[in-house]
């Protein structure tokens, strides 16, 4: 009989509907794929580069420009100084980066952290499609791609987006190798862990570890209480001793060794390697627990998570709470969710951005419900929520249409801006009132995303650029002439210095003055430039009026912001006549 049996079950999965089945399949994961990738390109790519350096970007700029410049790829340096505040392979793929554009400029900085944040929705999007179903890829990969904090952390040069994808590989790969008991997988969860804390600091092997340990301990515990239903903590303490034996399989113990020596591998080379290794201690362990800077209240992660996440936020309502019992693959995002938020929660040390892999968890759950309603809601929506989110947008893009005309300075296309959002905001609003089916309100969700999206980044950022002290100074003709690469200029009192390095591109280190009798002397001798604020610039006028008159100063010409007479004072070049 087992013969016959297998016969038949071998023409059954070789039938055409199988084999069909097997195409269909395959078809849609390629499909889903195409249709992530595009989305997340146009989300990301277009105007990547126009928006001038701003924030810690500078630090990336300088130190991956230094490394290519002076040959030393293992030693981090700021104008000649050592630099160890970040570990290293996130200059390297700055410096990757250089090696497809060939040249220095914002798109080139950028890059990596748009790759970082299609990569973790092409993750997302396989992982689901795993699991769950192939809606609930689609959607986790399109939920993620559209949070705000996914968006604006994808357009800056920064290393938040690297983390986001090397915790949510890293958990991809211990669900893998936990659901599959496959001890090789877990091997590599162990290597990917311990070589990604290069990118950003130990938090890409601590948050991995403290959430599959969570979840490990939550898992052995239920099925431990299965056995045992009188007793109540003692099936969870033997749940942590069986997850503490999961990780303690030979294979596990070989791929963290493996982890641990890559992971020490660039230190030895370096010849800062004590000093990193000092950085590693102070900027992860010292700072969870007895934080020396960016000191958070602690309802700051509670008020930056729905932030983040916008517009997604709206659903948050709607996440399956109720299946956290009965579905463990839902089980496992939820402790993901919760353990990710106690885990930054105990650090002494909170910043808004910190948080920013917790959406990973976030979109995925969502996504699952969004799916079933997907396959099930084909009638028409009542429900008042839906359609007041519709009224919103539609309210949103009149207000958008209405502030074109009152807008007192023109940005590019901008009667065809209006006029789409205009048009958007009818079907809104008469969407809204017919009582659209679900399908209909959620792709008329995305189109809004991506409509915002691409109107913020590619029109308004790049266009109120121009009112920005850094891009006005630097690129114009005369600071290109006589400052940049000119190895006798110095700086005065100015806030993040990386980026003046970074855009001067002087042949040696120079030096940046915080007292005037320094910047003075400097200033004494021939062919000599100094930047300053203008504010500084007052001052010295104050202090020093006889001595000013020996001086030439040049300004940039610059726009008025909107709504403002004059532009805003900012960066001059003086130097001696």
């Amino acid at each position: 009989m087992i013969p016959y049996f297998n016969k038949i079950s071998s023409s059954l999965i070789n039938s055409p509907i199988m084999e069909t089945k097997a195409k269909l399949n395959s078809s849609l994961l390629i499909f889903g794929f195409f249709l992530i990738l595009l989305s997340t390109f146009i989300l990301f790519f277009p105007s990547l580069g126009e928006r001038a350096i701003w924030g810690s970007e500078g630090r990336w700029a300088t130190i991956s420009k230094g490394m290519v410049e002076s040959g030393d790829y293992f030693t981090p340096r700021i104008n000649g100084k050592v630099y160890y505040d970040k570990p290293l392979f996130s200059y390297w793929l700055v410096v990757a980066s250089y090696f497809v554009t060939g040249k220095w400029d914002e798109l080139t900085l950028r890059i990596p952290s748009a790759v970082m944040a299609i990569g973790s929705s092409l993750l997302l999007f396989f992982f689901l499609y795993t699991i769950f179903s192939w809606e609930a890829a689609v959607f986790g990969a399109l939920i993620l791609s559209t949070s705000w904090g996914i968006v604006f952390w994808g357009h800056t040069s920064q290393v938040e987006t690297h983390t986001l994808f090397s915790i949510l590989l890293s958990m991809v790969l211990f669900y893998l190798a936990w659901s599959r008991n496959n001890g090789w997988l877990m091997s590599l969860f162990w290597i990917v862990s311990c070589v990604f804390c290069q990118m950003k600091g130990l938090i890409s092997l601590a948050l991995p570890i403290a959430v599959s340990g969570l979840f490990l301990t939550v898992e052995y515990g239920l099925e431990e209480k299965q056995k045992n239903p009188t007793k109540n903590f003692w099936p969870f303490f033997k749940g942590f001793l069986r997850g503490c034996w999961f990780f303690l399989r030979p294979k596990s113990l070989l791929g963290f060794s493996l982890g641990v020596a890559l992971y020490l591998l660039p230190f030895m080379f370096s010849e800062a390697g004590r000093l990193g290794l000092w950085m590693v201690f102070k900027e992860n362990l010292v700072r969870y627990f007895k934080a020396f800077d960016h000191r958070g209240h602690w309802y700051t992660y509670l008020i930056n998570i729905p932030f983040l996440f916008l517009p997604w936020t709206l659903f948050i309502p709607f996440l399956p709470y109720k299946e956290i019992r009965e579905n463990q693959k839902i089980r496992f995002f939820w402790i993901w969710f919760l353990g990710t938020w106690i885990f930054f929660q105990c650090s002494s040390s909170k910043r808004s951005y910190y948080i920013l892999p917790i959406l990973a968890p976030l979109s995925a759950l969502l996504s699952w419900q969004l799916a079933g309603y997907w396959k099930k809601c084909s009638h028409q929506i009542s429900h008042i929520y839906y359609r007041g989110i519709l009224v919103l947008f539609s309210i949103a893009c009149f207000i958008v249409f209405l502030g074109g005309f009152l807008f007192p300075q023109q940005i590019s296309y901008q009667k065809l801006w209006m006029i789409l959002f205009f048009l958007f905001g009818l079907q809104f609003f008469q969407t809204a009132i017919q009582k659209p089916t679900f399908r209909v309100f959620f792709i008329l969700f995305l189109i809004f995303n991506f409509l915002f999206y691409t109107f913020l980044w590619g029109v308004i950022i790049p266009w109120g650029d121009q009112f920005r002290p850094l891009r006005v100074f630097y690129r114009d003709p005369f600071v290109q002439q006589k400052i940049v690469g000119n190895g006798k200029v110095a700086l005065y009192r100015v806030s993040r210095s990386a980026a003046h390095y970074f855009y001067l591109s002087p042949p040696h280190p120079i030096p940046h003055f915080w007292k005037e009798k320094d910047a003075l002397s400097f200033l004494l001798q021939n062919d000599h430039y100094l930047i300053l604020p203008f504010e500084q610039w007052k001052i010295l006028k104050k202090s020093y009026p006889k001595l000013i008159q020996k001086w030439m100063h040049y300004q940039p010409p610059r726009k008025a912001p909107p709504f403002q007479d004059r532009p805003k004072e900012h960066l001059l070049v003086i130097w001696k006549k």
